[in-house]
């Protein structure tokens, strides 16, 4: 069984769970410990090798799934929504398909099926692109860090500041392993599978995972009933850049 590092407020009652993107950590989700913690059981978590979780990088989506799925299982959770962030939402969307009985219902925060584009799929990154940035990673990891944190949250400096300390703290190894597994991984010809319940947000200005790639998903998961809720002024982290807007949106799906 996987330990994962996590937070959990233990409160008995319906859980939201927190899953972090790529190279990131579960202390992003503060704004939303703070909005849910008198409602919900908030368990935010570090995947497998990020935060202090260990790992080696080359875990596959359905990897980190069944480390969440032991979590969910050894504490007796009941009712849980998945809110997946980007690599997060990925992580759900497999566990959607592996295991859909563990999960009551999914949302998908700036997430996509797949990172490098190809003749399914064309909202995804060029491959040129995604190598480009796991070079920057092998080559000049602090300069990659600052690229990442700015492309994640442009509208707003402190979010970049907070994701550039997370971003660094990842082992640089284990950070360009994970890029070039996750660039591997592609979940499209399973989304038919997916029945859970299913939302999608995204920030409305997001250019690593645009609003195309959101109602592509909202268009093919079974599961999911209406169009994307788009966060104005926001880009790939609208949770941490307009925690209001987004807490909003999630109140409407889970409350």
């Amino acid at each position: 069984m996987t330990s994962l590092h996590h937070f959990d407020n233990k409160r008995d009652a319906a859980t939201l769970l927190f899953v972090h993107g790529t190279l990131m950590d579960h202390t992003l989700w503060a704004p939303q410990i703070k909005a849910f913690e008198d409602t919900h059981r908030v368990i935010t978590v570090d995947l497998p090798s990020f935060g202090r979780s260990p790992g080696t990088g080359n875990e596959q989506f359905t990897d980190h799934g069944e480390a969440l799925r032991d979590l969910i299982e050894s504490l007796g959770l009941k009712d849980v929504t998945l809110v997946g962030w980007s690599l997060g939402g990925s992580v759900a969307m497999a566990m959607a398909y592996t295991c859909p009985t563990v999960l009551s219902r999914m949302v998908l925060v700036d997430s996509s099926p797949q990172i490098v584009t190809d003749e399914h799929f064309s909202h995804a990154l060029e491959p040129e692109a995604v190598n480009g940035i796991i070079d920057l990673f092998a080559q000049d990891f602090p300069g990659a860090c600052d690229m990442f944190a700015q492309a994640c949250a442009p509208e707003c400096a402190l979010s970049q500041t907070l994701l550039h300390r997370v971003i660094a703290r990842t082992d640089q190894a284990v950070a360009v392993s994970a890029l070039k597994n996750s660039a591997k991984q592609k979940l499209t010809s399973h989304l038919k599978d997916m029945t859970i319940d299913t939302h999608v947000i995204c920030g409305k200005e997001d250019t690593l995972c645009p609003p195309v790639v959101s109602a592509f998903l909202a268009d093919h998961i079974p599961g999911c009933q209406s169009q994307p809720q788009l966060i104005d002024n926001a880009g790939h982290c609208p949770f941490m850049t307009r925690p209001e807007a987004f807490n909003h949106a999630l109140r409407r799906i889970v409350c």
